[in-house]
């Protein structure tokens, strides 16, 4: 009885908003798809381990208070709005900080790793941002493929507030965003993996792949084309991974920019100009979340100290994150969806371990001796 009056409710209010032209409600949208509901988890506590959040920290939507809820539907009416303006594309109206401001207590530390903590108020505009951009993309079709068939494991790489950051046990509170030190082998499953790069605004980079012809007619063709633009543009940065060279690689102490790697920037060691990424952690990072803004969910794994790309819901991996601008590679002249290996090639030579391990490391970045014939 509940449900159908809840449908009904549903109706009524979906057949008003249409009329004063707004979106769907996102109550009743995550009502209808609770497998999707389900997946959206916001860390309220910051109780036992960052590297493993345990789901007790964390806060379904169907959970959510009135107000959240309420914020969530301003950023997706915001995002339709947005959308359905003259020239979306070209005209953002992003209004978020970005980069934001880094408070981590260890920034003045030259050699330091560097991590990027912010406060809660970002973060959760930048969450919520994220979730009204994701749910835009479904139901306005924007791509050819449809979160709907997502597993639990997809969704959570999308939707689940641990994909981006952690909650710090901090006051006031703060999240750490990305991973300053992702070698730490405190770091056990892949899904906890986040990359060193520093998640732009949703509208931002969906307009990246979209003004570059970079969506695809389906995943793996987009995957592929996102590979090549790292292929023909990305340069591997120099030195140490630490607050000094991140500043002068992208004038910004804390993890890489994601709008900053697209842009380029001047490295202040020899004053070159290049579109630098911050080896494999940084450009796997990078496609993690360049493809979150059009609902591809990926996982890293750390395999022998470097990253290894998951495309799982393709059943292809890219075996090291540098591949795509190895000069080995590119020399080539091949496409980049040819690095991509299947699921048999990666349990030969890596096994089938899902988690981080210390196997197959003379296999990391094969695929490029592969493909050269070395």
């Amino acid at each position: 009885m509940i449900t159908l009056i809840k449908k009904i409710l549903c109706a009524i209010i979906s057949w008003w908003r249409k009329k004063l032209g707004k979106g769907p409600s996102i109550s009743c949208w995550m009502f209808s798809n609770p497998n999707v509901a389900d997946c959206v988890k916001w860390q309220f506590q910051a109780l036992g381990s960052a590297y493993d959040v345990l789901e007790s920290n964390k806060l379904p939507y169907k959970n959510w208070s009135g107000q959240q809820k309420n914020y969530l539907q301003q950023a997706f009416d915001a995002a339709w709005t947005w959308y359905s303006t003259n020239s979306p594309l070209n005209n953002l109206q992003e209004t978020l900080l970005y980069p934001p401001r880094n408070v981590h207590e260890a920034i003045t530390n030259d050699n330091s790793d560097p991590y990027t903590a912010v406060n809660d108020t970002w973060t959760w505009d930048l969450y919520t941002r994220y979730i009204a951009h994701q749910l835009l993309v479904e139901i306005k079709g924007l791509v050819p493929w449809s979160v709907k068939n997502y597993n639990s494991t997809a969704l959570h790489a999308l939707f689940d507030s641990t994909s981006i950051g952690h909650r710090r046990p901090t006051f006031p509170t703060q999240f750490s965003i990305g991973a300053g030190a992702p070698w730490n082998q405190n770091y056990v499953h892949r899904k906890d993996n986040l990359g060193a790069s520093l998640i732009a605004p949703p509208r931002y980079t969906y307009a990246f792949l979209s003004n570059n012809s970079l969506i695809g007619a389906d995943r793996m063709e987009t995957i592929g084309k996102l590979l090549n633009w790292c292929r023909d543009n990305m340069a591997h940065f120099f030195g140490a991974s630490n607050y000094k060279n991140m500043e002068d690689h992208w004038q910004y102490r804390g993890l890489t920019p994601i709008t900053r790697i697209i842009e380029g920037t001047t490295y202040a060691g020899n004053n070159e100009f290049r579109h630098w990424t911050a080896g494999c952690h940084g450009t796997n990072g990078f496609l993690k979340n360049v493809l979150r803004s059009i609902n591809i969910p990926m996982h890293l794994q750390r395999i022998c100290g470097h990253s290894v790309g998951v495309f799982f819901t393709e059943g292809r991996y890219l075996d090291h994150g540098d591949d795509p601008y190895n000069s080995t590679f590119k020399g080539t002249g091949l496409p980049a969806i040819q690095l991509l290996i299947d699921d048999a090639t990666f349990t030969t030579w890596f096994g089938n371990n899902p988690d981080n391990h210390e196997n197959g490391c003379d296999k990391v970045g094969n695929q490029v001796n592969v493909l050269s014939g070395n």
